[in-house]
């Protein structure tokens, strides 16, 4: 499996591009799921994830879509290369992505913002191919933009309408990409910072998390870890957990290593130095951070 950080990815495109021979690759109708990491502007320690799946079809106006996130974000259409997106509440769908568009061609954007990353029209500079996990697909990248498509996956930024999400802020990436049947088709690491942000402590890959529709880690900013890394003992910092609420911490691998009823302070003698996942679940909704042990 390849491991591309973020600060390769450029290196990464530019030597993978190549003559598409293989099959075109349709966008997935079911099972799909899509993680992005977000990174702050100014402070690298900050990661967090947003999570995208399709949950299942759904008739909307005698037209079959698949939902995205149980309808919560809205509803993809295929239409041969064509993918519309209905977003929730929203009658009005939106050509979202064309994958027919040759070298010259122009996309109307119609969440532009007018700016370098989402600007109103995008104007493809090269349709080259990538070989990912499942062979080659295609990849365009626009002369205007630093964001680009792959066949089949999406867009690097955001797989669906950005207007219609909670948060935009900080840097986005397509962090994994995994089609029918889990099979990981696209990965790309993400670089783990220590505490003041200044050096890299490790990197986080997609099999460091459980990815599913039904069992999914959500990393969330309310959760705070303090101190992380941490020697004897550490805190969470989050009025979402209360006192007696089993906490977990899981391998970057996905392997459970302890569950913890939580009491406050939290202490785990003979914890290995490394880094790992802590998790907890309140009313059905499950948290997790990323958890460092000097």
């Amino acid at each position: 499996m390849n491991r591309i950080t973020i600060t390769f990815l450029l290196f990464f495109l530019l030597l993978s591009t190549n003559t598409l021979t293989a099959q075109s690759k349709s966008f997935p109708t079911t099972q799909a799921t899509w993680r992005y990491n977000i990174t702050d502007d100014f402070w690298n320690p900050t990661l967090y994830f947003d999570n995208y799946y399709i949950s299942g079809d759904t008739i909307i106006n005698d037209t079959t879509y698949q939902s995205v996130n149980n309808g919560d974000l809205g509803f993809f259409r295929t239409v041969g290369n064509k993918v519309f997106y209905l977003p929730k509440d929203s009658t009005q769908s939106i050509l979202l992505y064309d994958f027919d568009l040759e070298e010259g061609d122009f996309f109307l954007n119609k969440w532009g913002w007018g700016s370098s990353n989402y600007p109103d029209t995008l104007f493809v500079g090269s349709v080259d191919s990538i070989l990912l996990n499942d062979g080659y697909r295609k990849i365009w990248s626009f002369t205007n933009s630093s964001k680009f498509w792959i066949e089949g996956i999406g867009n690097s930024w955001s797989v669906t309408h950005p207007n219609y999400e909670e948060s935009l802020s900080g840097n986005r990436y397509l962090f994994c990409f995994r089609k029918e049947g889990g099979d990981l088709i696209y990965e790309n690491s993400v670089d783990i910072y220590d505490d003041l942000g200044y050096n890299i402590i490790g990197k986080l890959t997609c099999e460091g998390f459980i990815v599913s529709t039904e069992d999914d880690f959500e990393t969330n900013d309310k959760i705070k870890v303090h101190p992380n890394p941490f020697d004897d003992h550490f805190e969470i910092l989050s009025s979402e957990i209360s006192e007696g609420t089993p906490v977990q911490i899981f391998s970057l691998t996905g392997q459970l290593v302890k569950t913890i009823p939580y009491q406050g302070k939290i202490s785990i003698p003979g914890l290995a130095q490394g880094t790992y996942i802590l998790s907890f679940t309140v009313e059905e909704k499950q948290f997790s951070t990323l958890l460092q042990k000097y």
